[in-house]
C-alpha cells in the first residue's frame, strides 16, 4: 500500500496521517497535555 501511495504521490500524505494518529494516541495515553498535543498537530510533528 506505501508503494501504491507514494507511486501517486500520496507518501507525505500517508505519513502526515500516521504523525497525527501518533500525536493522538500519545494524547490518549496522558503521555502529552492536550496543549502539547495541539502544537504538534499545528505544527505536524509527532
Amino acid at each position: 500500500m506505501r508503494a501504491l501511495l507514494k507511486a501517486l504521490g500520496y507518501e507525505e500524505e500517508a505519513e502526515a496521517g500516521e504523525s497525527r494518529l501518533k500525536v493522538l494516541e500519545a494524547l490518549r495515553k496522558g503521555e502529552i497535555t492536550v496543549e502539547e498535543a495541539v502544537a504538534r498537530l499545528r505544527e505536524g510533528k509527532s
